[in-house]
């Protein structure tokens, strides 16, 4: 690899154009000297250079539209100089997609383009002690491998758009120092990696988080927002008022009318009852319908936030190609046993196919239900499968048959079988159908694992 590594050497004058003819240039540093003028626009012939350091020097104007044509470039480093101009789209647009990017302590103005998004690879982000201005852009969310994020010290406004959510993968996010506004996001107390924040100096409001990175003081700072109220006690803010609607004294009249109304009411809850028997069958192919479309468009963003980070407590059992989680889904309208396929292991991708087919053409009132699959990518960029299946909440057929007494705890509703069911389960096991394990059936039909 051809390197040209000149950094700290005291270097003055303009950057010749001529290092723009070393075509087999894979690294060039020239940071921290004394460098004026422009960028070069022959840098656009460096179309192998990987890293360019140019930082802590005192070049001016704008960002020459030949970068992007450095289609190799994964390292761009231009902070600490008295560049200008717009953030061009047709730079940040172009082909090449760095890993690490730093213009701060320039003087870049504008808004910061949306074409930013299409950088899917960045990791690092530093556009700190500009001036740019405008809202942070959607697109950002689109770049879920993003760890490091700081934006300081410029003139954003508005809100913190909600696609940030997507950044998982965040460990730093400096916002401080801008014009933001609203509330501080509740779903950054969900950013398990998250290890150092700054919102302070915005115009935020509304009640702090408590969790995650919100319990630690040290790595988190909102200083300088003075309508926020609640969060830890360490951070000394007022509590949150809610308004508390006003009691009205009612009239004589208006009594009348409440209870003419009432009246009505109890006519009308009568013909109702009626009406909602004759419908019941009908609402609830409505509500099978919904949870059936909800499920058809699982993600394994929705996993994770389900089943808590694939947290440790979720977890309930694990089997030969990988692990089963409980998890809360719709909102915690829906629990269901989530089967996440260790693709580490040899053949969990095949087990996953064969598991896919058997299941969806078998149906059986011993076999649990499989509601929906997932093969997705995970913010790491491994592939993801899983298997979505309804939860049972009775446990397995071995903890029924062989009851296991808990020291110094009793049951609120020992597990006793009855000669029925005892009967059953002989047959059932008789015709080779019945399937003991986390998955199985619970005895009494109707409840759930």
């Amino acid at each position: 690899m051809e390197r040209l590594d000149m950094w700290q050497n005291k270097l003055s004058s303009n950057i010749p154009s001529e290092i723009g003819k070393s075509q087999k240039l894979q690294f060039l540093a020239l940071n921290a000297n004394n460098l004026s003028g422009n960028i070069p626009f022959s840098f656009g012939n460096l179309t192998i250079l990987t890293d360019l350091y140019l930082y802590k020097n005192n070049l001016q104007g704008k960002i020459p539209l030949s970068i992007g044509k450095c289609q190799n470039l994964i390292n761009l480093f231009l902070s600490n100089n008295n560049l200008s101009g717009l953030i061009s789209p047709q730079v940040i647009g172009l082909s090449f997609s760095p890993i690490r990017l730093d213009l701060s302590a320039n003087q870049f103005t504008g808004v910061l383009p949306m074409e930013l998004g299409n950088f899917k690879n960045l990791e690092y982000l530093d556009i700190s002690e500009n001036m740019l201005f405008g809202k942070i852009p959607e697109s950002l969310g689109s770049c879920v491998k993003l760890e490091f994020l700081a934006m300081r010290r410029n003139h954003f406004q508005g809100i913190i758009p909600p696609s940030l959510a997507s950044l998982r993968g965040l460990r730093s996010l400096d916002l401080s120092n801008n014009n933001l506004s609203g509330e501080i996001p509740k779903i950054l107390e969900n950013f398990v990696f998250l290890q150092f924040l700054n919102l302070s100096y915005n115009h935020f409001e509304g009640e702090v988080p408590i969790d995650g990175v919100f319990k630690n003081m040290s790595a988190t700072s909102i200083r300088g927002n003075d309508k926020l109220c609640g969060g830890m006690p360490k951070f000394q803010l007022p509590k949150c008022k809610y308004e508390k609607s006003k009691k009205k004294k009612l009239t004589l009249t208006l009594k009348l009318m409440i209870s003419i109304f009432s009246g009505l009411i109890g006519v009308s809850l009568v013909l109702s009852l009626l009406l909602l028997f004759c419908l019941r069958k009908k609402r609830k192919e409505n509500i099978s319908s919904d949870l059936g479309n909800f499920l058809s468009n699982l993600s394994y963003q929705s996993l994770l936030k389900a089943t808590n980070g694939f947290s440790s407590t979720n977890l309930i059992g694990v089997v030969s190609f990988g692990y089963v989680y409980k998890g809360i889904l719709d909102e915690g309208r829906h629990m269901v046993a989530i089967k996440v396929f260790n693709l580490l292991h040899r053949g969990a991708s095949k087990s996953f196919k064969i598991e896919c087919e058997a299941l969806r053409n078998i149906r059986h009132r011993n076999l649990v239900k499989v509601l929906t699959s997932c093969s997705s990518i995970d913010y790491q960029g491994h592939d993801f499968k899983a298997l979505v299946m309804e939860f049972m909440g009775n446990g397995n057929l071995d903890e029924w048959l062989h009851p296991t007494p808990i020291i110094n705890e009793t049951l609120e509703e020992p597990r006793n079988l009855s000669l029925l069911q005892w009967l059953n389960i002989a047959i059932d096991v008789a015709n080779k159908v019945f399937r003991p394990g986390p998955y199985g059936r619970s005895i009494n039909g109707d409840a759930k694992m």
